[in-house]
């Protein structure tokens, strides 16, 4: 079978933010699936504020900057690039490769960022982030509005000086839901990936009784053990664990299991 034709037949729904979503369905297309774009995830950028013009003011402070995710650096970089690119000591921090590529593309280099798991815990285990070197360290976390206090919790807990920039917003988009009923309902969705708990979450919600059932029997790709523990809560019988939430790595997934 050609590459060209490895996901023939296979429909796979696509969930990434609209913005985000592209380069994983020309990948997808270039192997003969049908990729289905449905965001069930939305970006918002939130407003400028007194407080992140205080945190801009005094960026220099901070001897870590760590950002979260690609989203926090595209909405990060509209409030802090100028004063970023001035800074002398002081280290930039991405949990994963895509925040570390974006921060890349921005023209800033990055001192820190796992090399593989690419989350919270793998961050936390680099030596720079031992409770020996941060302690009273002042710590920036650029991130969106809510999500998981884990990170900043452990980093407190070590005695880091935690700041916080919520520099966009997640939202659940008002999609009509139809189409996708329509597809289920001529068995046309092999597969789903979802790359967050609250993409995963949304999607569920969005759909119908009749919907969640389909839903729940499709073959499910999710990025981390916190995402499959999710679907196993919410009645998913096929789960399929990717190495990261990355383009390539959900591709491989779909690829290693295409025959199973």
């Amino acid at each position: 079978m050609s590459h060209g034709a490895l996901l023939q037949g296979q429909g796979v729904l696509v969930t990434r933010p609209e913005h985000q979503a592209k380069n994983f369905i020309q990948l997808l297309k270039a192997a003969g699936a049908d990729a289905i774009g449905f965001p069930s995830i939305e970006i918002c950028p939130v407003a400028e504020s007194d407080a992140l013009n205080k945190i801009s003011s005094k960026l220099d402070q901070y001897r870590i900057i760590i950002f979260i995710s690609a989203n926090s650096v595209e909405n990060g970089l509209k409030f802090f690039k100028n004063s970023l690119t001035s800074l002398k000591s002081t280290k930039i921090a991405a949990i994963g490769k895509s925040t570390k590529t974006t921060l890349e593309q921005s023209g800033l280099s990055v001192d820190l960022c796992p090399q593989q798991n690419f989350n919270s815990e793998a961050l936390l285990e680099l030596d720079a982030f031992s409770k020996d070197k941060i302690n009273h360290l002042p710590i920036l976390i650029v991130k969106g509005e809510g999500g998981r206090e884990y990170l900043q919790d452990a980093l407190k807990n070590r005695g880091a000086q935690i700041d916080l920039a919520d520099v966009y917003q997640r939202r659940k988009p008002d999609n009509n839901t139809q189409p996708l009923l329509e597809l289920w309902s001529k068995n046309r969705i092999q597969w789903v990936t979802v790359t967050s708990n609250e993409a995963l979450k949304n999607l569920y919600y969005m759909l119908n009784e009749q919907g969640q059932s389909w839903l729940r029997q499709t073959q499910l790709v999710v990025p981390s053990q916190r995402c499959q523990q999710l679907a196993q809560q919410l009645g998913f019988s096929q789960i399929l664990l990717a190495a990261s939430a990355s383009d390539a790595a959900m591709f491989d997934t779909i690829k290693q299991n295409i025959h199973n």
